[in-house]
């Protein structure tokens, strides 16, 4: 009997050490130390690779882009809406180096699609729009002189929740 008790303590010990184990995060398996889970919590909450939206408001003309950075891939959606004329909305996909966006843009304006190169420069929380001479090659608007290309439009970077982007 009094080996059984003994074995009995024993085991006791050991399962308690165990879950001792589990819950400090200090043996070698998976589960993580409750430091370790705040941590991934906290950083869980702030969502990665969040979009960005940036807006310009020039007398009655606005423009309005969100856009999404993934490592060196970029998407976005660019909506232009000049005052009393034809609006032109579509989304873009490209790529980041370094703070220069180069993105193909494919958009609706005036009932047709249209495609066109875009670049964008990121400058603090501003998105600068560059814009140089295009010309047709194919079925898209390229910038003919890229090296040359100069601001046309500063986008100051706002809360998405403030903007609205058509839907087609």
């Amino acid at each position: 009997m009094k080996r059984f008790i003994l074995l009995f303590l024993i085991y006791l010990l050991i399962v308690s050490c165990k879950s001792k184990i589990e819950r400090t995060g200090t043996s070698n398996d998976s589960i993580p130390a409750e430091s370790q889970i705040s941590d991934t919590v906290a950083s869980d909450t702030k969502p990665q690779n969040a979009p960005m939206c940036f807006l310009s408001s020039v007398s009655k003309d606005s423009t309005s882009v969100r856009l999404q950075i993934d490592g060196d891939k970029v998407t976005g959606e660019l909506y232009w809406l000049p005052y009393q004329k034809d609006s032109a909305y579509g989304k873009f996909k490209g790529k980041i180096t370094g703070d220069t966006i180069s993105v193909e843009y494919n958009y609706m304006i005036e009932g047709n699609q249209q495609s066109e190169d875009k670049i964008f420069v990121m400058q603090g929380d501003n998105l600068l729009e560059m814009g140089g001479e295009l010309i047709l090659m194919g079925n898209k608007m390229v910038i003919k002189q890229p090296a040359k290309v100069k601001v046309r439009n500063r986008l100051t970077k706002i809360d998405c929740g403030k903007l609205k982007f058509p839907t087609y």
